[in-house]
């Protein structure tokens, strides 16, 4: 059965080898949460409903997902449910996991997710990132300068010259 799950990773992915010689294969591990928020008067947030998913990957797709993938990056992922009960204490939990068949980042959010990576290389070699010399306010997301590695390796060397204002749509 195939899922769409639409979330934030929630950790650093996890790649291990299965297998022997020529039968290794490669597998990532993901944890991925997603949630509904809902906006206050005083502009703060309050989470309604918060989903943690377990996550799958194999082959060259889990070693791209290991290699390119960051804490709170935005991702859409598909795949197949499976169950993944187990029994501890005598009890038996009931569990599933998500065996992806594509893992890709959710490119509704990418832009300010580029932009705000554009803005943390400019800060970090001192230059503001705007001609005009404005300093742009609504930063959503704390970037870290490995994020700005990440995205470059996702999006090809030019990642962090992308501006916003310079977009024809």
């Amino acid at each position: 059965m195939n899922t769409v799950f639409e979330g934030n990773l929630g950790n650093t992915p996890e790649l291990r080898f299965t297998g022997q010689g020529a039968l290794t294969q490669a597998v990532t591990t993901l944890r991925v949460c997603s949630n509904r928020r809902r906006r206050l008067d005083d502009g703060t947030y309050e989470t309604l409903d918060e989903l943690w998913m377990n996550v799958e990957v194999w082959g060259r797709q889990a070693e791209s997902c290991a290699k390119g993938l960051r804490k709170g990056a935005p991702l859409l992922i598909v795949g197949d449910l499976r169950d993944n009960s187990y029994e501890k204490d005598g009890k038996r939990i009931n569990a599933v996991k998500l065996v992806a068949q594509h893992v890709a980042l959710n490119l509704t959010r990418i832009d300010t997710l580029r932009y705000e990576t554009r803005k943390a290389a400019n800060d970090a070699n001192g230059h503001s990132g705007r001609s005009d010399g404005e300093a742009r306010s609504e930063v959503r997301r704390t970037v870290e300068p490995d994020d700005v590695v990440a995205l470059a390796d996702d999006f090809g060397p030019d990642a962090t010259d992308f501006d916003p204002e310079e977009q024809p749509f």
